[in-house]
Order: C-alpha cells, then structure tokens, then sequence
C-alpha cells in the first residue's frame, strides 16, 4: 500500500518513474537486480519534492549517473534510484574563470565544452565515465589530481530535502568525500578552470586517453578500479604480485590486462564478484599485512 500511495504522490508531482528497473540492463558490470523504480527529476524543485517523498515512506534511495562504478545486489532490491536529469545536465560559464556543472553533466561533455572554449584544468578526467556528480561523490582523480582540488562550492539537497551550497571546506579526501556518509544528494558545483590554448588540451586529452586505453581493459564489463590504492602502493600492483591476473570466481576474473580491474566476462553474479573481492583481499593481506578497501560502490 505504500508504494502505491508513494507512486501516486510521485504522479502527482509530475515526477517521471520506471517501475521494477532492471540494474543489470544499465551498469557498466552488466550486473545487478530489479530496483522499486528509478525516479528521472529535472530540476531542484523536483528533487526536493522526490526526497521528501522518499522519507515520509521510509524508503531507501541512491543518486545514480551512468552506474560505472556501481557493483548492485541480484534478485529484488527495495531501493528506489535518482537520475538527474534537466538542469541538472547544463553547463555554465562566466568571466571569473568559474565554470558550473550540474550533476548530470557527463564528464566527457564537461571536457569537450572546456575545449571548446580553451578552459583548462580538468583534463584528468579524460577517460573516467561517469558523470560530475559521481566525479565529485568521488573526488575522481588521476595522475596525482583529484576533482576536489578544483571545487569552489557545491550545491546540494541535503538527507531531509533541504537546499543548500557549501564551501569546499572538510569535503573532500583521497577518493571519497563526505557525501557518501551524510546522503546529501550533489546537484551541481563551480570549478576553477583557466584560460589555456584548444589544442594543448585536446592534445592532453589524447595522450592520457592513449595511456589508459593501453593499461586498462576498456571494453569489459567492469566498475573500473575495484579497490583503492595504498598510501604507499597501487591496488593493481599488489594484487599482480600475489599472482591473481586471470584468477576467476565463476564468471567473474581478474583482469589479465590491469590487476585491479574485475570484469564481467559474461555470466558472472553479484556473489561471484563479493567472493572473488574476499580472496583477493585475503590474499594481498597475507602476503603485505595490507588491507585493500573499494572503491567501488556496493549496493545491497
């Protein structure tokens, strides 16, 4: 009774939503269940309203851009997924050298205009799908550059539905950033840019898109890098040592390309990618003393 109550609340806000949405027919692994619904809102007032909804009903939610780093349960998952849509995919540019994003802006749209309009800064990023939002949830990085050091404030909902822009103040750390404890929903953020010549970035572009065509498997089914580097050494590079390239739980296998890749190589399941994740750690924790931790989201 719920639910209907919930999705006729949703109608009645002329809210867009996909009953029993198959996840597996979207991420990038090619794995996962069916989810209550996906809601697509537009604009913020939107999104306050979905929040709101949400949590008069007690139900779960998770903000998704094109679910490339997301491992999700099989089977029937009570959760319900936000794609923002609208708004939310615009970009902005002023005299400042400021340029805002909105959360739903690709991370290859946000390059191609910075290109356009010769503003450098961001050119890390070439290669990592996703979108700004999942940049920032993040705090996405390469080459010893991360997204956070680039952000002036960030607009958000926070868990209640309330509004608010923040200062880039105690947000963000080596690959996570402190939304992805207190649930706020990221809608949009001002970057720092500079003014830089087209060429020079398209030329940047190409070669770190080159590099990791290179090292990394691109065309699999994976969530890119499963776990997060050490402070002292690369993920991939302790998971090779302990002889595990290739090692597979089902369908499910260590890249032979990139160690610290797991790909889909067809069939594999939720399970299959869990266990093969526990091996891996156990392994590199017996022979380093290291505890590897994801980086990947894992939703179940």
């Amino acid at each position: 009774m719920d639910k209907i109550n919930l999705y006729k609340e949703l109608k009645d806000f002329n809210i867009s939503f996909y009953k029993d949405w198959d996840v597996s027919k979207y991420s990038n692994f090619k794995i996962g269940g069916k989810i209550n619904a996906l809601i697509e809102v537009n604009k913020i007032s939107q999104i306050i309203d979905v929040v709101k909804i949400l949590n008069k009903y007690k139900k779960k939610y998770f903000v998704i851009g094109n679910l490339t780093n997301v491992l999700v349960k099989d089977g029937k998952l009570d959760y319900f997924f936000i794609r923002l849509k609208g708004d939310f995919e615009k970009i902005l540019y002023n005299s400042k050298r400021v340029v805002f994003a909105g959360a739903g802006v690709s991370n290859e749209k946000l390059l191609n205009y910075m290109a356009k309009n010769e503003l450098g800064g961001l050119t890390f990023l070439a290669g990592i799908p996703g979108t700004i939002g999942g940049a920032i949830y993040m705090n996405a990085g390469a080459y010893g550059k991360y997204i956070g050091d680039f952000i002036n404030n960030i607009l958000i909902i926070d868990k209640n539905g309330e509004f608010k822009i923040l200062p880039n103040k105690n947000i963000f750390s080596y690959r996570s950033s402190i939304f992805q404890k207190n649930k706020s929903i990221v809608l949009g953020s001002e970057i720092r840019v500079y003014k830089t010549k087209k060429e020079k970035i398209l030329s940047e572009i190409r070669n770190i898109l080159a590099i990791r065509h290179a090292k990394h498997p691109w065309n699999a089914a994976c969530a890119g890098s499963f776990f997060k580097n050490t402070k002292k050494f690369p993920a991939g590079m302790l998971i090779e040592d302990c002889g595990l390239k290739g090692f597979a739980v089902g369908d499910a296998a260590i890249s032979k390309m990139h160690a610290n890749f797991i790909i889909n190589k067809g069939k594999a399941k939720f399970n299959d990618v869990m266990r093969l994740s526990k091996i891996v750690r156990d392994k590199v924790y017996k022979k380093f003393k290291i505890k590897l931790k994801e980086e990947v989201i894992i939703i179940k």
